[in-house]
């Protein structure tokens, strides 16, 4: 009976909840600016924590700053649980993931004002910021491409694309904020690769 109940409870422990939770409070966010605030997909994501912002501490907190500490975490979480057959370029994708997470909730500190230059004062660390999470989330990919784990493989060849695509190419075809959504979202959804995988390698740890 307890084994039973154990392996139906070890998926749902399993599950990347910090993830989950990052999306759903990004999500969040970005639907109170369009209702509170009037941010829409025209605008990039800054502005809506920016000066002109009604909501710009709240999406601030719970847009940038709690999402990307729960990823930073999430990242380390399964860099702790991954098991020492997994491959060099699983551990380090978890590295440079966790610094993308910490890049993005360091856009919230350092929010847009529209009020003083790009290079100056807050807006240079907040462009820091951006550069900074995206790059290591695509460097990220890369290196999750020279991993052990097929399924985060795939994933991170999707993800690297996407990233790049909503970074560099979409916001000249597409509204800048549906280019930038875009490039989180591929970002963000990441954990999921992993859903079940722990699972399998505990069973194949037990087995031999």
């Amino acid at each position: 009976m307890i084994g039973i109940g154990t392996d139906k409870t070890r998926g749902f422990r399993d599950l990347p909840w910090p993830g989950i939770l990052a999306l759903a409070m990004f999500a969040a966010a970005l639907f109170a600016a369009v209702r509170v605030a009037g941010w829409h997909v025209g605008l990039p994501i800054s502005l809506a924590g920016s000066n002109l912002s009604k909501v710009a501490q709240e999406f601030n907190a719970l847009g940038f700053v709690a999402p990307g500490m729960l990823m930073a975490f999430q990242a380390l979480r399964s860099r702790m649980r991954m098991l020492e057959s997994a491959g060099r370029g699983e551990r380090f994708a978890m590295w440079l993931w966790m610094l993308s997470g910490m890049a993005f909730a360091s856009m919230g500190v350092f929010s847009l004002d529209t009020r003083i230059g790009i290079d100056e004062g807050s807006n240079q660390h907040h462009a820091v910021a951006w550069y900074l999470w995206w790059s290591s989330a695509a460097l990220g990919c890369i290196a999750a491409v020279f991993g052990r784990e097929q399924r985060l493989r795939w994933f991170a060849v999707f993800a690297f694309v996407e990233i790049l695509l909503g970074v560099w190419y979409l916001p000249s075809v597409a509204p800048v904020g549906v280019a930038q959504v875009f490039a989180v979202l591929a970002w963000m959804v990441w954990p999921f690769s992993r859903v079940g995988m722990l699972s399998r390698q505990k069973d194949e740890k037990s087995v031999i």
